[in-house]
C-alpha cells in the first residue's frame, strides 16, 4: 500500500509540477490584463525604477505584462499537455522544463521593460504628451 500511495504521488507531481506554472502566469495575466494592482508597492508586482514612477507607469507595466504572461502562459500551456498526454514525462526531465519555464517568465519581461520605455519618458511622463 505505501509502495502505492509513492507511486500515485510521483505521477501526480510529474504531471502537476509542470503545468503550474503555465496555469500560474494565465491566471496572473488574465487578473492583471483587466484589474492590475492599483497602487505602487515594493512588495508584489512589475518593479522597476520606471514602473514605479508613478500610477500611470504601474499601470501599464502590469496590463502590458498580464498580456503578456496570458500568452505566455497558454504557449507553455499547450506542449506540456501535449507532451503529458503522449506520456513524454518523466521524473528525469521535469527539472529541464521547469528551468525552461523560470528563463521563459525572466525573458517575459523584457516586452514590459521596452514597452514602458517606448511610451514613457526617464520623468514617466507619457512621450505622446510632449509638445
Amino acid at each position: 500500500m505505501n509502495t502505492y500511495l509513492s507511486q500515485t504521488a510521483l505521477v501526480i507531481s510529474t504531471i502537476l509540477s509542470p503545468l503550474l506554472v503555465p496555469i500560474i502566469l494565465i491566471i496572473i495575466g488574465g487578473i492583471w490584463c483587466k484589474k492590475p494592482p492599483k497602487k505602487v508597492n515594493g512588495l508584489y508586482g512589475y518593479r522597476t525604477v520606471l514602473s514605479m514612477k508613478n500610477d500611470d507607469t504601474w499601470l501599464f507595466a502590469h496590463k502590458h505584462l498580464g498580456v503578456v504572461w496570458l500568452a505566455f502562459g497558454i504557449v507553455m500551456l499547450v506542449p506540456t499537455i501535449i507532451a503529458i498526454v503522449v506520456g513524454a514525462w518523466s521524473q528525469n526531465n521535469i527539472a529541464g522544463v521547469l528551468f525552461g519555464q523560470v528563463a521563459l517568465i525572466i525573458i517575459s519581461v523584457f516586452p514590459t521593460y521596452f514597452a514602458l520605455k517606448k511610451t514613457f519618458d526617464e520623468n514617466g511622463e507619457r512621450k505622446n504628451n510632449k509638445i
